[in-house]
């Protein structure tokens, strides 16, 4: 489908789409009876949180900063989001900041110590350590890999 321009693309996906909504071939996610406990508010809470975290995260923010924004006392905060989640919430903050700095890293005008300080990072052993464990890699090996990937 890469190779297919725009107008027959939409035709193509349309088909497909089509396809899907008139088989009889399928298995539910959930059973009828499904319904999810979380309620409206909960759901305005979490994009609440998840607004300020992606305008943020390069920013240093603490427990008590993210706990106000969702209106919850730091304990009752973590609790709230490690259910919505299965995250901690510093762990969740680290994905976000590695995964930025993934796209930093990509970018060579960039020293690895500023990637590590426009991500959010105080500290440059800390973001080493995250990096690693997030991606399995210290951030000059997966610059490497990424440059030679680009070169073949």
């Amino acid at each position: 489908m890469t190779d297919i321009e725009t107008l027959p693309l939409i035709i193509k996906f349309l088909e497909i789409i089509n396809i899907l909504l008139s088989s009889t071939e399928y298995e539910p996610l959930a059973n009828l009876g499904y319904n999810h406990s979380y309620k409206e508010k909960d759901t305005e809470r979490m994009n609440m949180v998840y607004k300020y975290l992606m305008m943020n995260f390069s920013n240093p923010i603490s427990l008590e900063d993210i706990a106000s924004i969702a209106n919850l006392t730091p304990p009752a905060f973590c609790s709230f989001f490690r259910k919505r989640t299965q995250k901690s919430f510093t762990g969740f903050l680290n994905e976000l900041r590695i995964g930025h700095a993934c796209k930093l890293i990509q970018n060579q005008k960039l020293s690895i110590p500023e990637v590590c300080y426009e991500s959010g990072y105080q500290n440059f052993t800390n973001f080493n350590k995250s990096f690693k464990k997030i991606t399995g890699k210290t951030p000059s090996n997966y610059r490497k890999e990424y440059l030679h990937e680009q070169t073949y």
